[in-house]
């Protein structure tokens, strides 16, 4: 078996942003949510990570808001999050009972202009995260030995992902934007991070 080849990180750590509020509501007065229902929309499939983030979520978070409203989980999966955010930002009431469960990405599509993303997040609300996590962008150092070289080389590196709301693309796309040039072939369509992390050992 060949040795692992090193890799470089290109990107470093970043911070999730996941829940988000339709707007300021009066919810603030005591008995605003008393005998209401709360949901929390996730875009996350029945059984995944951030449907479990939800549903767990869901299961304690009443105790702690004035008038203990019952909690329903939904889940609204597509395209990564922007139908769960569109939804959220153009079609959910807007009076505090909508809470939708994001990828931390999600902010992000609008600093890259991407047209599928219908909301403002200047005007959203975040109320808090149910997890933290980290970013980064690698390549081999047998092909590149830092991103000084990357963005010398006359060469687009291939960077993966599984679609254009995937985290690679995204600020693959926002280091583009920063460096104020073209520096990636971006190929997407990939199950997940599995089968992406063995074609780079290709």
């Amino acid at each position: 078996m060949k040795p692992s080849p090193r890799i470089l990180i290109a990107l470093s750590t970043l911070t999730v942003f996941v829940a988000l509020l339709a707007t300021v509501s009066e919810g603030k007065a005591n008995g605003f949510y008393e005998g209401k229902t709360l949901s929390i929309v996730t875009y996350g499939s029945v059984g995944g990570g951030y449907d479990t983030y939800s549903r767990l979520i869901g299961r304690h978070i009443s105790k702690y808001i004035p008038g203990n409203p019952k909690i329903v989980a939904q889940n609204m999966t597509g395209a990564g999050g922007i139908v769960a955010t569109n939804y959220l930002y153009n079609r959910a009431p807007r009076d505090g009972t909508v809470i939708v469960h994001v990828p931390w990405r999600i902010w992000a599509l609008q600093l890259i202009d991407d047209p599928r993303a219908r909301f403002d997040f200047t005007k959203m609300s975040a109320v808090g995260m149910a997890v933290l996590e980290n970013a980064i962008l690698y390549t081999r150092t047998d092909r590149f030995a830092d991103f000084e070289s990357i963005k010398r080389s006359k060469t687009e590196i291939k960077l993966s992902g599984n679609g254009r709301s995937s985290t690679g693309f995204v600020f693959g796309r926002i280091v583009e934007e920063v460096v104020g040039r073209k520096l990636f072939n971006f190929v997407l369509a990939y199950p997940g991070s599995r089968e992406y992390n063995l074609a780079v050992r290709q």
